[in-house]
């Protein structure tokens, strides 16, 4: 979560609910699970970029997130 959601991540999202969608109508029992990689060496280099706390960066980032994700439904 180094930078702003895109449509890179909304195809990844998508794709990874349709899969479990689609395995979950065959019968399996489908637990999606998603996060970000807090402890990135990446987002450590972009909240310095930003000269912001690495917490605030992570919390402002997340919630970006998870607008798109409600967004997405």
């Amino acid at each position: 979560i180094n930078a702003q959601a895109h449509l890179g991540h909304v195809q990844e999202f998508l794709l990874a609910d349709s899969l479990a969608r689609w395995y979950t109508s065959l019968g399996y029992c489908v637990t999606l699970q998603s996060g970000t990689d807090d402890n990135s060496f990446k987002n450590i280099k972009a909240a310095e970029l930003e000269n912001s706390d690495l917490k605030e960066f992570i919390k402002q980032k997340q919630f970006q997130y998870l607008d798109l994700l409600k967004k997405l439904n």
